[in-house]
């Protein structure tokens, strides 16, 4: 189970999606597991561990069900004149359906499927900027890092700074170490202090 949670912690897409079912899947070998990343250093590993953890323990589980109505919504708009959901529509629908209850989920899957499409990239970022939950900060600060899209990087940048989390700043030095440690650098702590 080490494994699969090393490579959820590391992958996207389908690499990502096949260690997470496998970790909601594996029962009290994945328990410990994810157990045993709660106070992990990495505040990624630390967020999808309990992430995991909550929803291996949720019978019906509201994660599934935001996950269930993402994609049930894209299809049945993109056959209307609009072509597709309206992100703001889509944030406020799933504050009204799920409260703040699938923040961590969408957070952990808005870094994970770089391959979503525009809308509901939005819509879960505008769903995150409406709950301002520091359990998201770690998450919104690789987005800004990653994405090649410049509204996407400055929504995620003002809602972490629109975030109370006393633990900003270790989550800033960690995703700076890990772009170091893959030969980026980006200044998150100059950037966070634009207004």
């Amino acid at each position: 189970m080490e494994k699969h949670f090393d490579t959820a912690v590391l992958a996207q897409g389908p690499d990502y999606l096949r260690s997470e079912a496998a970790l909601l899947g594996g029962g009290e070998a994945a328990r410990n597991t994810l157990q045993a990343h709660l106070n992990d250093v990495d505040p990624m590993a630390r967020l999808l561990a309990g992430l995991l953890l909550a929803w291996q323990q949720a019978r019906p589980s509201a994660h599934q069900a935001a996950l269930d109505y993402l994609d049930k919504i894209g299809p049945a708009l993109a056959r209307t004149a609009v072509g597709g959901p309206s992100p703001t529509g889509v944030a406020n629908e799933l504050t009204l359906r799920f409260g703040a209850s699938a923040v961590d989920l969408l957070a952990v899957r808005l870094i994970k499927s770089p391959e979503w499409p525009r809308w509901r990239t939005f819509g879960v970022l505008l769903y995150l900027a409406q709950h301002k939950l520091a359990l998201a900060t770690a998450p919104l600060l690789r987005l800004a890092v990653e994405t090649d899209d410049e509204e996407a990087r400055e929504l995620a940048l003002e809602t972490v700074r629109a975030t109370v989390d006393p633990e900003l700043a270790v989550k800033v030095a960690a995703e700076e170490r890990r772009q170091a440690a893959r030969g980026g650098n980006v200044p998150l702590s100059s950037v966070l202090l634009k207004r």
